[in-house]
């Protein structure tokens, strides 16, 4: 009897498992379906140039193997206002059913925090898919034949920086940097992205750029670097790298706790780098089959040599979880510090 008890047990429990592998199989096979006849787009808030149109194509031409269905998957471009444009449209208006990816400006998540004009999107509702690098160390960099030769000549002379738009960091951090240290930064807008504000650099228009990275610097601009055409006067960041050892960082020049705390908010953003979300509502089973292809491209060893070749930049992955955390933590920030922080970021300001 016993002996029969326990075959009844073991074949019912081998039903059970057998009905949720099934179970299983049929999601798949519903996610695979709809895949196989929607094609997918992703949305880039910039001009086809760049790096954040480069990493788009690159990880839709890797990514798409990776899903199930594999989707012909299209880059849209869509340019404006330091790409809130292109993050109002996925989060708001386009469809929302697993079709749609977005890669906007690295500040951009948290424009709303920040009370940024334009910003029509709540992002404690975006669904991450994950980060493929790490910014690194953020610059601010000035003309070596310019007459600012540290941070602190920029608090004496005007340094006429260029941004994209009001919610661009190169717009930000000017913006912060004027009201937390002194500093008399004149922030010319209007640049379609970072290649051309480098021109205009070029062309003497502009005396430097805030926002950009040591690690890109050294990748976009490698004869910069080399012949010493540009002098880095602060270090854009929370951490001090060694490479740039005697150039302050900026909680070294802040004067109080208070203005500390808006750093950390402002600059935590550093952790990740080109960052790609969907809007909310996404069915669940969709968005679980894009944050797997997602990670298992990271881990795809094509993908890590195209990217190498066609973006100049390691593959730093920050997955989606860690990101959700980052966010929730952000927008939890006290009500003071936000209000401050609103104030600074203000496009009027």
């Amino acid at each position: 009897m016993i002996a029969f008890m326990r075959f009844r047990v073991a074949v019912y429990s081998g039903l059970i498992y057998m009905a949720l592998l099934a179970g299983d199989f049929a999601r798949a096979d519903a996610v695979a379906d709809f895949y196989s006849t929607h094609p997918m787009t992703f949305v880039v808030g910039f001009p086809p140039s760049g790096g954040y149109d480069a990493s788009a194509r690159v990880l839709a031409s890797h990514m798409r193997r990776h899903i199930p269905g594999r989707p012909i998957i299209v880059v849209q471009n869509m340019p404006g206002a330091g790409s809130l444009v292109a993050a109002n449209n996925v989060y708001n208006s386009m469809a929302r059913d697993g079709t749609v990816i977005g890669i906007f400006a690295d500040a951009a998540p948290l424009a709303p925090l920040w009370k940024v004009k334009g910003a029509l999107f709540d992002a404690t509702t975006v669904n991450w898919l994950g980060s493929i690098a790490s910014r690194g160390t953020g610059i601010a960099y000035v003309r070596t034949d310019s007459s600012i030769k540290s941070i602190e000549d920029a608090k004496m002379r005007e340094v006429v920086v260029g941004a994209t738009g009001p919610n661009d960091s190169s717009a930000i951090y000017p913006r912060l940097l004027n009201e937390l240290i002194g500093t008399k930064f004149r922030i010319v807008q209007g640049y379609r992205g970072g290649p051309e504000i480098d021109l205009a650099i070029e062309r003497g228009e502009l005396d430097g750029r805030l926002g950009t990275s040591w690690l890109f610097l050294n990748y976009d601009r490698p004869d910069w670097v080399k012949k010493d055409y540009v002098r880095i006067i602060i270090q854009l960041s929370l951490m001090r790298n060694p490479a740039l050892k005697d150039i302050p960082i900026v909680t070294d020049l802040v004067k109080s706790e208070e203005d500390r705390q808006i750093m950390e908010l402002a600059f935590g953003i550093h952790r990740f780098l080109r960052v790609f979300s969907l809007a909310s509502g996404v069915p669940a089973d969709r968005l679980q089959a894009l944050r797997q292809a997602f990670d298992d491209t990271m881990k795809d060893a094509a993908f890590i040599a195209d990217a190498k070749a066609k973006l100049a930049e390691p593959v730093e992955v920050v997955g989606w979880k860690d990101i959700t955390d980052y966010m929730r933590a952000v927008y939890a920030t006290p009500r003071a510090i936000v209000d401050r922080t609103a104030k600074i970021m203000d496009t009027d300001h």
